[in-house]
């Protein structure tokens, strides 16, 4: 089972400090596989799409694309000048760091300040290498078993990416101010269902609250 959750470590409460301005340019590392980048860019899409710019007087986050960062993460660098996307190997440092500070051993962690970190999805790799050498099988077409094993390892990964794209939402909106919300239904809920693909009303009411704005009619 693939050990990336979510997990949000916030030092603030949104609604009583001010909040970073928006908008601000986001990166990511250079590890991130180019599907893992397509996810997260079209997520940062997303999310403007959803809760920012609909909101009067805001612009959307930029998506700048990798960052030549030769020092990678550190716990201890949050308040630098750039807001990177890192991954993380759970054989690291800095996610055993991470684990120890936060007392879980999940892959999402998002701050106000700098960085968001999921764990890779190498699950989603080794499918694909799998998935490439049944579909390069000959007897494919005739072979009842193939096409079934490949039916389902193309359902595992589908699902695979979209609960990645569930994780890299709910941190983003902890990255633009969110914490968790009580609403059943919120994306940004901390229990919030694995298949939700958006913010949801509640998400944008309290984006509207903790960033003094307001959504057009």
């Amino acid at each position: 089972m693939l050990r990336v959750g979510i997990l949000a470590v916030l030092s603030f409460q949104a609604a009583a400090c001010e909040l970073p301005a928006l908008p601000k340019a986001v990166y990511i590392e250079g590890r991130f596989s180019d599907l893992e980048a397509s996810v997260v860019e079209s997520a940062i899409d997303q999310v403007n799409a959803s809760l920012v710019e609909p909101c009067l007087g805001y612009d959307g986050l930029e998506y700048r694309g990798i960052l030549d960062d030769e020092d990678g993460f550190s716990p201890y660098a949050f308040a630098d000048d750039f807001h990177v996307i890192y991954t993380l190997d759970e054989e690291s440092e800095e996610y055993s760091w991470l684990s120890c500070t936060t007392g879980r051993g999940f892959g999402g962690y998002a701050t106000l300040q700098d960085v968001l970190m999921i764990a890779n999805l190498d699950e989603i790799r080794g499918l694909d290498a799998r998935i490439e050498g049944i579909e390069s099988d000959p007897d494919l077409a005739m072979d009842e078993a193939l096409q079934t094993e490949l039916d389902g390892l193309l359902e595992r990964r589908t699902s695979l990416i979209d609960f990645f794209r569930h994780v890299i939402l709910h941190e983003l909106g902890h990255h633009i101010g969110l914490t968790h919300n009580p609403d059943d239904d919120a994306l940004m809920n901390a229990d919030s269902r694995d298949d939700t693909l958006d913010f949801q009303e509640a998400d944008r009411d309290a984006f509207a609250y903790v960033r003094g704005c307001r959504y057009s009619e």
